[in-house]
């Protein structure tokens, strides 16, 4: 693991020595002796870059398997998010749901187990899919200046609406449409939605869609779990006093007596627990819900408060879902395991912006995006 900006940086290669303020000095040469005797110098060829991007990477950002994986520095919350889902989903795996399947069908078992793989499947793509960093500029761009400063905003249409952008230092660009700053991972993202704390990395245009699958797979195992167990629970009973006691009137089927069995107790203690955390991950559902059929980004709706005709980028409910489920996921526009070298090194400003792309966000162009 490579914590980008301290660790893991290689040495950069160390320029020619100039001598007097010349030309910089040639390294000897071997001596070919041709047919007049003269000898033909031959030049050493330029050192190749041997510093990849992701080591010399100016953002916050933690990478994984030489720069094949990159998340964010919130990273023992990714671990928190994984206990804290994990851990009663096996003891309800293990203690519950067997014995309830027993008794009805092992189907139950194979949706239970299903619904744990994925959202954890969910939650770790999430987490390592870079969310969308626009690659840093080592300096502004000439038409920029206005009379030899750079104003702070500059408004540009989208969809026939007015957005303000605002000029930001740290990435030497005007912030794209619906782009923002995210100050724990020091990078500019499009689509800024929020940096979430729980799955440890910014959201933004890149991961918001696995991070929808992840909130609504964890939603649903947390109906299912509680479903399946309280069904364990009353089945538990009806084994106990079958047809109400009628057949052992002395029969106890009395909580108490039911929940000294591991496999019931267990099953209220998820349910509670299940219940619990419904709360939190269903308030989310609903809420990620709302924003995608308004077309809004959590970072929009605190600040700016859209409705339906002040939105520039709602383009109607069906639109709207359709945008944020079925647009292709554009590719990320920073290769971190590019080798640099010199000056392209600073930021890895170098990186990847792809045929000018930024300047036609800037534009307002990529506006629904």
């Amino acid at each position: 693991m490579v914590r980008s900006g301290s660790q893991g940086q290689s040495p950069l290669p160390t320029p020619p020595r100039v001598d007097g303020g010349g030309a910089p000095a040639r390294a000897a040469a071997p001596r070919a002796t041709g047919a007049g005797g003269a000898a033909a110098a031959v030049s050493r060829p330029p050192a190749r870059p041997t510093v990849r991007l992701y080591q010399v990477w100016e953002g916050n950002e933690v990478f994984c398997c030489r720069g094949h994986l990159v998340t964010g520095p919130s990273w023992r919350g990714l671990i928190m998010s994984t206990m804290l889902t994990l851990v009663p989903a096996v003891l309800w795996l293990v203690l519950v749901l067997p014995e309830l399947s027993k008794h009805t069908s092992w189907a139950l078992f194979g949706i239970g187990l299903a619904l744990v793989l994925a959202s954890q499947a969910w939650l770790y793509v999430t987490a390592f899919t870079e969310p969308g960093i626009l690659p840093r500029k080592t300096e502004p761009d000439a038409e920029d200046y206005q009379n030899g400063i750079i104003p702070r905003t500059k408004t540009v249409q989208v969809n026939g609406k007015p957005v303000t952008l605002r000029w930001n230092d740290t990435v030497n660009f005007y912030q794209p449409p619906r782009a923002h700053h995210c100050s724990v991972q020091n990078n500019c993202v499009e689509k800024f939605d929020h940096h979430c704390p729980w799955v440890g990395v910014t959201i933004g245009l890149r991961n918001y869609r696995f991070f929808l699958l992840f909130v609504y797979t964890t939603t649903a195992l947390l109906l299912y779990v509680m479903g399946t167990s309280i069904a364990q629970i009353v089945l538990a009973v009806d084994r106990r006093c079958p047809d109400g006691g009628a057949a052992q009137p002395d029969c106890d089927d009395s909580l108490g007596t039911v929940l000294k069995n591991v496999h019931n107790a267990m099953a209220l203690a998820v349910t509670i627990y299940a219940f619990l955390m419904s709360f939190f991950v269903g308030g989310l559902c609903g809420f990620h819900s709302y924003l995608v059929a308004t077309n809004q980004t959590t970072y929009e709706n605190f600040r700016y408060r859209y409705d339906a005709d002040t939105n520039p980028y709602n383009v109607g409910c069906m639109g709207n879902c359709f945008e944020a489920w079925c647009k292709p996921i554009p590719k990320s526009k920073v290769k971190f395991r590019t080798k640099v070298g010199g000056a392209q090194t600073r930021a890895g400003s170098m990186a990847s912006y792809d045929d000018g792309d930024i300047d036609g966000m800037e534009a307002g162009t990529n506006g629904g995006a």
